[in-house]
């Protein structure tokens, strides 16, 4: 592929960072099979990894040879940390190889048309200048929960969401910080939730972290929204998105899903200036702000975020007992892993393969029979 007298392998470097359970990388990958299933110029234009530190196994193998067989998918050995995923990722993969990254979390489950968009339009909007990067409406995302919400859920489900920010709160102290200014601005809402007000008290803390909202560091919402989404399912999965993008310049941005020019992402998490932590966030909202530059968001997307784990202490009474803000996630995410794989249909035996075998170590299969058979399975 040649762009602006360059020639890169693949226009794109997809990077799934897996830091947990197998399974939450596994039910991510699903979804993005389906969207190369539905739109194969996705595989021409993307190389796609999963960065894990987990051992070799036969689930991984299984991932690798049969379900995406043909594509051009690779799993990279790498460090625990986050940033050694992403050092690891950068001393293997070059930027003169590919033009843009694609960073998704392990937890990121995107609608099939949001990633076709979301892909074929973002060399553009990058390219114009303006943009430090381009982004979907993730469902728990900061701040697309309410692009989001909009979106797929009806009028009295989205007023029902901001009926319970409008009395909520936010921890006060957190992150180091002191919010309590924050909580003061809600209950000047006086009922009658005001996101846009919210964000411009946000702004005005000397802070690094402005990532805070509600939905993110109360566990009631991660339950609504997805409680809400699998039970619209069908209209998340056939989403159209637009191939427009909204210019966002005043929000802190959280998401976890997002493309950006490689060279560009190399520089920032290079830059130790940038850095407060041992994450990726605040230097990209810091790059951000000292550029003049804004978030683009792929108009009328739709992406799964669970939840954060700001939320993981929490408890809520779900399924005739009281399950932690972790449990929580895990079970949504098998309740979203069932839903996809009546979506790919793929053979029973392989999935039962690749869902159970999580004690078996990995013996390289070297009887061409066998390799064949499970090719078989896929189909």
């Amino acid at each position: 592929m040649e762009i602006n007298n360059k020639v890169y392998k693949k226009q794109y470097l997809f990077c799934i960072l897996q830091y947990r359970k197998i399974e939450f990388s596994i039910t991510t990958l699903l979804y993005v099979l389906l969207a190369l299933r539905k739109y194969p110029v996705l595989k021409s234009q993307c190389k796609i990894v999963l960065a894990t530190s987990e051992k070799y196994s036969l689930r991984y193998w299984l991932l690798k040879k049969v379900l995406f067989s043909g594509i051009d998918f690779e799993i990279l050995k790498s460090p625990v940390t986050y940033m050694l995923k992403l050092d690891k990722i950068f001393k293997t993969y070059s930027t003169t190889d590919f033009k843009y990254f694609v960073k998704c979390d392990e937890d990121i489950l995107v609608s099939s048309d949001s990633l076709y968009k979301i892909l074929q339009n973002s060399e553009t909007v990058i390219e114009s200048g303006n943009a430090l990067l381009t982004t979907l409406n993730l469902s728990t995302g900061i701040p697309s929960w309410n692009y989001f919400a909009k979106q797929l859920f009806d009028k009295s489900f989205y007023d029902q969401i901001n009926k319970l920010l409008a009395n909520d709160s936010i921890p006060e102290q957190i992150w180091g910080n002191d919010y309590k200014v924050i909580n003061s601005k809600i209950r000047s809402f006086d009922g009658q939730w005001n996101e846009n007000k919210y964000w411009e008290e946000i702004n005005q803390l000397n802070y690094d972290y402005k990532g805070i909202h509600p939905v993110r560091t109360s566990i009631q919402y991660s339950e609504l929204i997805n409680d809400s989404i699998l039970l619209n399912f069908k209209q998340f999965i056939s989403n159209i998105s637009k191939n427009e993008f909204a210019y966002v310049n005043n929000r802190y941005f959280c998401n976890s899903f997002f493309v950006i020019n490689y060279t560009t992402y190399f520089n920032i998490i290079n830059n130790k200036d940038l850095f407060v932590d041992n994450f990726d966030e605040v230097p990209i909202n810091k790059h951000k702000n000292l550029n003049n530059l804004a978030f683009c968001f792929l108009e009328e997307s739709l992406a799964v975020h669970i939840s954060y784990n700001s939320v993981y202490h929490q408890k809520v009474f779900k399924n005739g007992k009281y399950t932690s803000g972790d449990k929580l996630e895990y079970y949504y995410l098998l309740e979203y892993q069932k839903k996809i794989l009546k979506e790919i249909k793929p053979s029973k035996i392989y999935i039962w393969l690749l869902l159970n075998c999580n004690h078996l170590n990995f013996i390289y299969f070297k009887n061409i029979s066998l390799i064949k058979f499970f090719k078989k399975l896929r189909s």
